[in-house]
């Protein structure tokens, strides 16, 4: 099978927001595609990587690593509002850090597009085996 190459749509500077980027930019219904594709349709095997210290994440391992959220509802808003917008270490400080892509620094490479055409940073997917960190 040919392996795709990622296409990215570049969005104007001027229908972008008031800072600098130059990372990648998917409207939401590419880059939930896209996630799919790499990880299937459960999304809290999901695997992101922190920008800040390359922290390793998904849903599914922020539940194994807190077992203090017990129920599929909490599994299931990690992944719709933390897994790929904070580091893991904002509930465990055993993993990873407590970066947050709501602060001042802009250190994220990619970056979704909402229907109302708002921009939202995210981690990045991490594709790699996991043997390999």
């Amino acid at each position: 099978m040919k392996e795709e190459k990622n296409v990215v749509r570049q969005i104007p500077e001027n229908k972008r927001h008031s800072y600098t980027f130059s990372g990648k930019v998917y409207p939401i219904k590419e880059w939930l595609e896209l996630g799919e594709k790499l990880f299937g349709e459960d999304r809290t095997k999901w695997r992101f990587i922190c920008p800040s210290c390359k922290n390793i994440q998904s849903a599914e391992t922020i539940h194994q690593h807190n077992p203090q959220i017990i129920d599929d509802d909490s599994l299931k808003r990690i992944h719709e509002q933390f897994v790929y917008f904070n580091c893991e270490g904002r509930l465990n400080d055993k993993y990873g850090c407590n970066w947050s892509l709501g602060g001042l620094f802009r250190i994220h490479k990619t970056e979704i597009i909402l229907d109302d055409g708002s921009y939202h940073p995210v981690f990045e997917f991490h594709t790699k085996s996991l043997e390999t960190k």
